[in-house]
């Protein structure tokens, strides 16, 4: 999802896995481009359910 003026942008990653989360996590800070990554516990599944489906 773009950001602000849309220079950045935000991905949103839904995952059950506790050990896969923290690698996917280590592998995303060794790409450049990456600014931040935040764990965001209080994002439930109902959460990302209610978004819009991304057009294809």
């Amino acid at each position: 999802m773009p950001v602000g003026d849309g220079a950045t942008s935000c991905m949103l990653l839904l995952s059950s896995d506790e050990p896969r989360l923290e690698q996917v996590e280590r592998q995303l800070a060794k790409l450049y481009d990456v600014i931040t990554i935040r764990h965001r516990p209080d994002l439930t599944r109902e959460f990302f359910s209610r978004l819009s489906p991304m057009p294809v």
